[in-house]
């Protein structure tokens, strides 16, 4: 048996900001069940008192190269298990773990560089250990110090190390001028350990020393080691392949378990749910939503509010909240852009939405007991910790085939969807409810009595005995022996193909307004009916137009050189009280209009003439709407035969100095912008990112020489040893630069090249006076995800609308 001794940043009841806490909170009393010493070591922050600790040891001092910090050790024993506390005011005693009103604390990485050093000293003069298990980033420098300070030390002699990845979207990543604040030697500031694209990353760190890896379900261990889940690391984690094993997070039976739970109206249990019932009746009533109709199915949410956790799939649930026939109930808080929705959402139907804003323990058990099903539609997941409650407490769970939502979801206890998409959530939830109709009680029980059989707590803890011998081999450890990382995941993926949904993203950016989309939208079209209510998750009203018209007039341009180019096309545009109305040819992604009721109040004189503006050429009507437009258009556009066909996230980033120059990845690789008398080969290169069907190619080659005809536009290029492996355009108007039509040959996917594009457009625009750059795209996405990693944020969320053309 070992003595561990765990690092981390919060562990539950003592601070908690996440699913990190529960873990941290429940699994050392599982460990010590099996016969080891667990202890742990975390801040002692502002919401811990002081006077329920002990002391452990006073006047510790760690250094930090040569500055010294001298902490405190406080101690407590919480569920038979030995808490250490670093007492360091000035780092810890702070409104807020890692932030205050969202805005990180600027010593973030002395605060847990201190933690790491802390933690070394606690495992030298109190608590001598034969393992240190470091969770995430704010540990992660735990085993750098331990190779670079404590290598000689025979107090450590034996000791090895696990990190534990709970979220690999959080890395501490920190500018390069905060390295010499860890007192660290400049050899550790190397691509193969905490550099990473010129600045410092803790967790990457950890990832190169520690001893050996984890993350919190099988799946997930595969996913972040592939381009699409790795957040940048998945080269780093790949080398570490051979050391890294997925282990599912357990839960703590004794506190979230229908039979116990101190905090839900009735007790129940798999043999007999009538408590279910009265936590359901009594929740209604907790949120004010009518008792009248019992049988109707109640929806609950509980989350930190963020793209991550599929908030952006949800907002997209808004038009067609009314025909969902079922009550919702939500907690959580986090991106206020979301809160201000939920609250919108109920304003609009106080009849079927419930919401509390905040964090609170007890009225999430009582949401798990009285909801009949619970929604996690998650970008990513990690492992997720709520649908494993969901499961024991009879509640249906509704989940993205994700990381350990994929794992801890099986088809006969719950109901998972594949794509990333609007439409493929609404199905899923359609799904389940029609299943709790018709099965009631029994949907119910199958769930709970097949979370009764597998306790995923023990699984976890099975894995973590064996994972701290760090004797055996990976494989041994992983569910999917036998199977690269990219046969695992690519075979998952196909299993799920025939549950594909009439949209389909490609991995870069939305084929879907290429030639024949608009041909597959019928069947979301028709399932989209038409609400009162728009995404209410907007910027100011200024911001908006300005980013519209910038993204109107890079239309104009196109459709000008079209005309130019094609005049066979019959390519032209026309404004109208501000609304640009562009026609490309009909079935063009371009034929459609932007800015309708942001310049002006829209009427339906406006309307009349820009659907005939459209009719006369026999194209169907489109246009794309901001959340902050005029809000008669909710009415006039439905009552006129429109119906929403497609979401856009509309981002923005400010430009400035600091974006003057752009880091390569690679010494191989090199951008620049094509001369005009390259355009051809430019073109030849975008058009060979776009899949393999020989008429999307030719498509998307005709339109690529348009782009680069364009006025005010640049066309860049990526090449590897002289050869165009990506392409990505940019077109400027004003003071705004739009970016747009990235693509990247397959073969030559995740080597960072859109990367490295999206660095050198970003650095052209702020050289040619550029104040804000802006981009368009699919929520979710992988676009919008590699740009709010170079400091891209969303405005809002646009919705197309469609009316089909008037023939005569």
């Amino acid at each position: 048996m070992s003595r561990i001794l765990m690092v981390s940043s919060e562990a539950e009841p003592f601070a908690k900001s996440g699913g990190l806490a529960d873990v941290v909170g429940s699994l050392p009393a599982a460990l010590q069940e099996l016969g080891h010493e667990v202890a742990v070591v975390m801040p002692r922050y502002r919401s811990i008192a002081w006077d329920s600790t002990s002391s452990a040891y006073d006047n510790m001092v760690v250094y930090a190269g040569a500055v010294p910090y001298r902490v405190d050790v406080r101690t407590l024993l919480y569920k038979n298990v030995r808490f250490f506390f670093i007492e360091a005011p000035y780092f810890f005693d702070r409104e807020g773990l890692y932030n205050y009103r969202s805005a990180d604390f600027l010593d973030n990485h002395k605060r847990f560089a201190v933690l790491s050093l802390a933690a070394l000293g606690v495992a030298q003069t109190i608590w001598p250990c034969d393992v240190l298990h470091c969770h995430d980033w704010q540990a992660a420098l735990t085993p750098v110090y331990l190779l670079d300070q404590q290598h000689g030390n025979p107090a450590f002699a034996g000791v090895k190390t696990l990190l534990t990845i709970h979220n690999l979207g959080y890395q501490g990543r920190f500018h390069r001028n905060e390295f010499p604040d860890l007192g660290l030697n400049w050899g550790w500031f190397t691509a193969d350990k905490l550099e990473y694209w010129n600045d410092v990353n803790f967790l990457k760190g950890g990832i190169a020393t520690a001893d050996w890896i984890s993350t919190v379900s099988p799946r997930y261990a595969l996913e972040i080691q592939t381009p699409e889940g790795g957040f940048g690391l998945d080269a780093a984690l790949r080398h570490r392949s051979d050391a890294i094993s997925g282990i599912l997070n357990g839960v703590d039976y004794s506190e979230w378990s229908p039979e116990v739970d101190r905090f839900i109206p009735a007790a129940y249990s798999a043999a007999d749910l009538s408590g279910k019932r009265v936590c359901k009746r009594a929740l209604l009533e907790e949120f004010n939503l009518p008792l009248a109709n019992p049988e109707k199915p109640l929806i609950g949410i509980i989350s930190r509010f963020a793209e991550q956790k599929g908030f952006g799939l949800i907002a997209g649930l808004g038009p067609l909240l009314k025909e969902i026939d079922a009550q919702w109930v939500i907690l959580g808080s986090g991106d206020w852009r979301f809160e201000q929705l939920f609250n919108d959402w109920q304003r609009w139907l106080p009849e079927k939405v419930g919401v509390w804003i905040g964090f609170n323990n007890a009225l999430a058990h009582r949401i798990e007991a009285g909801a009949d099903i619970f929604l996690m539609p998650s970008l990513y997941e990690p492992c997720g910790l709520n649908q494993i409650y969901s499961l024991r407490y009879g509640t249906v769970p509704v989940v993205r085939a994700v990381g350990g939502l994929d794992d801890t979801v099986q088809e006969d206890t719950g109901f998972k969807f594949q794509d990333y998409s609007v439409a493929s959530l609404y199905d899923a939830i359609r799904t389940a409810l029609l299943s709790v109709r018709l099965n009631g009680s029994p949907a119910l029980l199958r769930a709970a009595e097949q979370c009764k059989r597998d306790d995923p707590k023990r699984a976890a803890v099975r894995l973590e005995e064996i994972g701290f011998q760090f004797t055996r081999d990976k494989t041994e450890l992983d569910p999917l022996r036998g199977l690269s990382v990219s046969d695992a995941v690519l075979g998952a993926n196909a299993a799920r193909a025939d549950r594909a949904t009439v949209v389909k993203r490609s991995g870069e950016e939305d084929v879907a307004g290429i030639r024949m989309y608009y041909e597959r939208l019928p069947a979301v079209a028709d399932r989209m009916q038409p609400a009162a209510f728009e995404i209410a998750i907007g910027v100011d009203t200024a911001l908006a137009r300005r980013l519209e018209r910038a993204e109107a007039s890079a239309n104009v341009a196109f459709v000008e050189a079209r005309a130019a180019h094609a005049p066979g096309f019959g390519a032209t545009w026309r404004e109208v009280r501000g609304t640009f109305a562009m026609f490309d040819g009909v079935g063009s992604p371009l034929t459609q209009t932007f800015g309708l009721g942001l310049f002006a109040p829209a009427t339906p004189d406006d309307l009349d003439a820009l659907e005939r503006f459209f009719d006369e050429r026999d194209a169907d009507t489109h246009h794309e709407v901001s959340p902050l437009a005029d809000p008669a258009l909710l009415a006039l556009l439905p009552a006129r035969g429109y119906r929403p066909v497609e979401f856009t996230t509309v981002m923005h980033r400010p430009l400035g100095a600091a974006d003057g120059e752009a880091a390569v990845p690679s010494p191989r690789l090199v951008t620049r912008i094509m001369p005009g008398d390259e355009l051809a080969t430019w073109a030849e290169a975008s058009a060979a990112g776009w899949g393999e069907s020989p008429e999307l190619a030719a498509f998307m080659r005709a339109f690529g020489l348009l782009t680069g005809r364009s006025r005010g536009v640049s066309c860049f290029v990526a090449e590897e040893d002289g050869i165009p492996i990506a392409t990505g355009a940019m077109a400027i108007h004003g003071d705004v630069a739009l970016l747009a039509g990235a693509s990247t040959l397959p073969a030559f996917r995740g080597r960072g090249a859109q990367a490295a594009l999206l660095a050198a457009r970003l650095a052209h625009a702020a050289a040619q006076g550029c104040t804000l750059a802006m981009m368009g795209a699919a929520p979710g996405s992988t676009s919008q995800t590699n740009a709010e990693r170079r400091g891209f944020r969303i405005a809002y969320t646009r919705t197309k609308w469609r009316r089909a053309a008037a023939h005569p």
